[in-house]
């Protein structure tokens, strides 16, 4: 137990504020960040003509996709035939990220049923961007087809944490592949009010991005809130026990009683000060 709990400083009165009775958080031993495998490159141009990640199999590819359809002819690409669809295009640039020419990563089904095989996977989800994750969207009812199939699209850059700039294709679109900005806005990420945002699905062989330029707040989720919730259990100021990459009440609680005691701005949300107070 921290010994400024001991007494009624004003750390203390923040916490008892908070949580009531609730006990202090003892200290727990420190946990090293996880390293990914690879860095990364971002695709901001249509793949080249015969690339086997977005040809089928029938057209000398390893992709078990179907064939995409331009609006413009009613045909696939003719230089990758799983466009113009955006599965058959992300479900290859997953793979080329990956290298993996056995396609194993996720599956060629429909866009908005991507983010449940995810999860089946044990693949990583959650709210926040990051390079290499593929963006899913559900349109009407996940699982019912008759009402849209959703959407997906593949994160290659990240200009800010509501910024983000994807690669992408689309079933019946005027072109085979295009990139585009999209803004969080509202939490639909530039996507029509037809269409849900279900999460982020993190590739897990992308090196994780560095979070220096990453605020956090409430209602966030991933690993970078795991990894501050790690970093505040280190020096004592949070649970061991519920680590899980949720960012909400009491996380925001012990973020708090930090920021108060080190004499930062006791808003709940870490940002440069507080991010580098931390040592992150």
């Amino acid at each position: 137990m921290r010994t400024y709990l001991k007494g009624l400083d004003k750390s203390a009165l923040l916490w008892y504020n908070i949580f009531g009775n609730q006990g202090h958080p003892k200290r727990c031993p420190s946990v090293e960040r996880k390293e990914y495998i690879m860095a990364f490159t971002p695709r901001l141009d249509k793949p080249k003509k015969g690339n086997p990640y977005y040809n089928t199999k029938s057209n000398g590819g390893y992709s078990t996709a179907i064939k995409g359809k331009l609006r413009s002819n009613g045909k696939p690409d003719i230089e990758c035939d799983v466009l113009a669809n955006c599965v058959g295009y992300a479900f290859g640039r997953v793979n080329e990220i990956a290298g993996d020419t056995k396609m194993s990563l996720l599956e060629p089904r429909n866009a908005e049923n991507w983010f449940d095989i995810a999860k089946s996977k044990g693949l990583e989800v959650g709210s926040t961007p990051r390079l290499g994750a593929v963006m899913c969207w559900a349109k009407g009812k996940v699982g019912n087809a008759a009402d849209g199939a959703g959407h997906v699209a593949v994160v290659e850059k990240i200009l800010d944490p509501t910024t983000v700039i994807t690669s992408e294709s689309g079933y019946n679109a005027q072109k085979a592949f295009w990139t585009q900005t999209r803004l969080k806005g509202s939490g639909n990420w530039g996507q029509s009010s037809q269409y849900k945002f279900l999460g982020f699905i993190y590739h897990p062989n992308v090196k994780e991005e560095s979070t220096l330029n990453k605020t956090l707040r409430k209602g966030d989720t991933g690993s970078d809130v795991k990894l501050l919730q790690k970093k505040l259990a280190d020096l004592g100021y949070y649970y061991a026990d519920k680590i899980d990459g949720d960012f909400g009440r009491i996380t925001k609680g012990c973020l708090m009683c930090y920021q108060e005691e080190h004499n930062l701005s006791v808003d709940g949300v870490c940002g440069p000060a507080t991010r580098k107070a931390l040592g992150w």
